[in-house]
């Protein structure tokens, strides 16, 4: 219902993320309805997305792409930690540390699920007070009233999945915490974006467990940056890393080696007859009888004629 052919300036704000979620059909929909003579800006702090080059040539005239600032520079205004950790029981110990040590107006701990972020909030609010959540499954309106509790400074800790990695601009955001590791290089740049912003610096912690050192090593590879590396004495891990790593950061596996001698001959060749499966039984039962001098075929029946 609404009438666009006025519009001047359209604006396509984290472009890239609404292409991932399938809102180009949508985006298309809005643009065919604006006027031609109008201005248009796909904005977004990573344009990599494949469809991002299509839309562009589709939907703006002669583009420009302006950059500010590269995936692999690195941001003088935040200072990127990682902090080793057993398991998330461990984690919820360090968490808790973090925010009650920590110099911050306000925090915001990223989680890659709701259930998570909803388990966290209440682990949280045992401890301290100015909790608030935010996730995908919350209403428009729900989201916003957290939002203004937090920008207000009702509440100064906020727990939230992806859904806040994007387009969140809160004044005094001063520490970020992945709890758990965003599962993308793109998605982290989003995250630790939160803070750091407008000339202030910030702090943005990462949570490392044991089965996340290899995606750890992957982001660090993408933005061609290393975590620095920090330890609470009080609550140090018992995991200290991979014993040894590839040249990409990865944890090195162990090889297996080959088991050898008549021992393991006999195991694979039992290995594979139990891989090939039983052999088919033979039918009980009389033999069906045929002419002297003539061949039966495979199933018993026709007689073949021999030849002379």
């Amino acid at each position: 219902t609404a009438e666009l052919g006025d519009i001047e300036f359209l604006v396509l704000d984290e472009a890239d993320r609404m292409l991932d979620m399938g809102f180009s059909e949508d985006m298309e929909h809005i643009v065919g309805k604006c006027g031609s003579e109008r201005q248009t800006l796909m904005l977004s702090a990573t344009l990599r997305h494949e469809g991002v080059g299509r839309a562009a040539r589709s939907w703006l005239k002669d583009p420009v792409e302006i950059t500010t600032q590269g995936i692999q520079e690195r941001h003088d205004d935040i200072t990127q930690q990682r902090i080793l950790a057993d398991d998330n029981a461990h984690k919820d110990r360090l968490l808790t540390w973090l925010l009650a040590n920590e110099t911050y107006d306000k925090a915001i701990v990223f989680v890659n699920k709701r259930t998570e972020a909803e388990r966290l909030s209440e682990f949280l609010r045992r401890h301290r007070e100015g909790i608030a959540v935010l996730h995908g499954d919350m209403t428009q309106d729900e989201r916003n009233y957290v939002m203004q509790n937090v920008r207000e400074g009702r509440r100064n800790i906020l727990v939230a999945t992806d859904v806040a990695a994007r387009g969140l601009d809160v004044e005094g955001l001063d520490l970020v915490i992945n709890y758990d590791l965003a599962r993308k290089g793109d998605e982290y740049i989003h995250r630790i974006g939160r803070t750091g912003r407008a000339g202030r610096s910030g702090l943005a912690i990462s949570l490392i467990a044991p089965n996340e050192w290899n995606l750890k090593a992957a982001i660090e590879r993408y933005i061609q940056q290393e975590m620095d590396s920090r330890t609470i004495k009080e609550l140090k891990a018992k995991y200290t890393g991979p014993k040894k790593v590839k040249a990409s950061g990865k944890a090195a596996g162990i090889k297996k080696k080959k088991p050898r001698g008549p021992a393991a001959k006999k195991a694979a060749a039992k290995k594979a007859a139990e891989k090939k499966g039983p052999s088919p039984k033979k039918k009980n039962g009389p033999r069906p009888s045929r002419p002297a001098g003539n061949l039966m075929d495979s199933e018993g029946f026709a007689p073949i004629k021999r030849k002379k």
